[in-house]
């Protein structure tokens, strides 16, 4: 099942690759969000698992492009600023993370200590007109759909502002376009931006595989290990992990109007970094360590690989395909490590931390070195990004 799912994000990235060429970003987030909300509408109307798979192929597929074309809209938008709205972005993901779970809970009904033992006759216990969990659904297939057509609208205002301003300027943006082009071929090669994206591609995907594993397994461990918790207290380990890893992006962007990001960033690699030590060490003896590593794993990853992309902008602009390739690699790591852990979580329960602690210490490492890499790629940023556009607008004026 998560290899099938997988399947279609990783589609949906390298679909949007065409995309970008053929359609304005506004009206592909528009066309991806009113049919992701149709596909998710149309779930719960169905029986068929072929067909429900079928449908949430579909809705896999819009929601990857949906938020592959976010990335690119919001860097197109802040460029060098984009640090803070790519925080916000993420904060909403781990907020609607949280939010999901507790009012899918309000619509689902309650499980008999009989069907635990026989699933089968689950089904036969409840009238159809019972079953109240396809309103979830049809509340974010509604959603969705709003906000597929509000970009629309705003597509069209900006059409009906500026129609006449780009009919002007088309000539001029092309000559442009091709001179800024030509400027960064001159001074970046291509395979020096290949190896950055990629070097931040692999910190996504140490992080997120870090993330999913730990969020996914760390009620089991709980339960399962020589902790021995309460199902109830294991369960909030994953609740508090998810809290304080969406707290940690609020916290970032409201600390860098009053701290430089720099300290921001060494504290939060800092508390990732206590986080692998006690993972490591002593939560898989005391429980309160435990409690620990989830709160520093998520104050600590939460910001950093958002970091990482945002001063890849400071170096050159991030297109649609740079951030599609982003995306495959560190969606492959929110898929590979799950179904790993889960093969040795029954029998082996402790290398369930160990593994996490191995992620962690490789996502340090890489981030670690990452403006070290930048250096040795672009070499100093003040050297780098403002050179190449001073030039490019220099070549234009002229």
């Amino acid at each position: 099942m998560a290899g099938y799912f997988t399947f279609d994000w990783l589609y949906a990235r390298s679909l949007f690759r065409f995309l970008e060429e053929l359609c304005d970003m506004y009206v592909t987030q528009a066309m991806t969000s009113i049919l992701g909300g149709l596909a998710m509408f149309l779930v719960p109307l169905f029986s068929n698992k072929y067909l429900v798979f079928s449908i949430l192929l579909v809705n896999g597929i819009a929601n990857g492009i949906f938020e592959t074309v976010s990335y690119v809209v919001i860097g197109n938008a802040w460029r060098e600023k984009v640090g803070n709205y790519m925080q916000m972005l993420f904060a909403s993901f781990g907020i609607g993370g949280l939010l999901a779970p507790a009012v899918m809970r309000q619509f689902q009904l309650p499980m008999p200590e009989e069907a635990l033992e026989n699933p089968d006759i689950y089904l036969n216990l409840f009238k159809p007109e019972e079953v109240q969990i396809k309103y979830p659904f049809f509340g974010v297939a509604i959603a969705s759909g709003a906000v597929g057509i509000a970009f629309l609208f705003y597509h069209e205002h900006m059409n009906n502002n500026n129609n006449v301003e780009r009919k002007d300027q088309e000539s001029g943006k092309q000559q442009e376009q091709k001179m800024e082009q030509d400027a960064k071929k001159d001074e970046i090669s291509s395979c020096k931006i290949a190896i950055s994206v990629a070097w931040v591609g692999m910190l996504g995907h140490l992080g997120f595989g870090m993330q999913l594993v730990f969020g996914t397994f760390a009620q089991a461990y709980g339960v399962k290990s020589s902790l021995r918790m309460d199902k109830k207290d294991a369960a909030l380990i994953a609740t508090t992990y998810w809290i304080f890893l969406s707290a940690s992006h609020i916290c970032f962007i409201l600390f860098t109007l009053i701290a430089n990001e720099k300290i921001l960033t060494i504290i939060c690699t800092s508390m990732l970094s206590i986080g692998v030590i006690i993972c490591f060490t002593l939560a898989s003896t005391f429980e309160v360590c435990y409690w620990l590593v989830a709160m520093c794993l998520g104050l600590g990853f939460g910001p950093l690989f958002i970091v990482a992309y945002a001063d890849l902008e400071k170096y050159f602009h991030l297109t649609g395909k740079h951030a599609s390739c982003i995306c495959i690699v560190f969606v492959l790591g929110e898929s590979i490590h799950v179904p790993i852990v889960g093969e040795f979580m029954e029998e082996y329960p402790d290398l369930f931390l160990y593994y996490c602690a191995t992620l962690g210490t490789l996502f340090v490492t890489v981030f670690i070195s990452f403006p070290y890499v930048c250096k040795l790629l672009f070499g100093d940023r003040e050297d780098s990004t403002p050179l190449q556009r001073n030039k490019s607008h220099q070549a234009f004026s002229s």
